[in-house]
């Protein structure tokens, strides 16, 4: 496998993984305390760690920008 396809291949899953999280993210404000609420807070708590220590590694962020 080229070395740019894996590059390409890796910054496509951090994008999946985003448009997930994003999702997950809308369910849990929109829905309340639908799997209870440490659960909820959990769920944001890893999601912010994605957004803040994981993604920026991929270079989204800067293309965003």
């Amino acid at each position: 496998m080229d070395a740019t396809a894996r590059e390409h291949l890796h910054v496509i899953g951090l994008i999946l993984y985003s448009y997930m999280w994003a999702k997950m993210v809308a369910v849990v404000l929109k829905s309340g305390n639908q799997q209870g609420e440490d659960f909820d807070e959990a769920k944001l708590q890893t999601a912010r760690f994605f957004n803040q220590r994981l993604l920026p590694y991929s270079g989204i962020v800067n293309l965003a920008a």
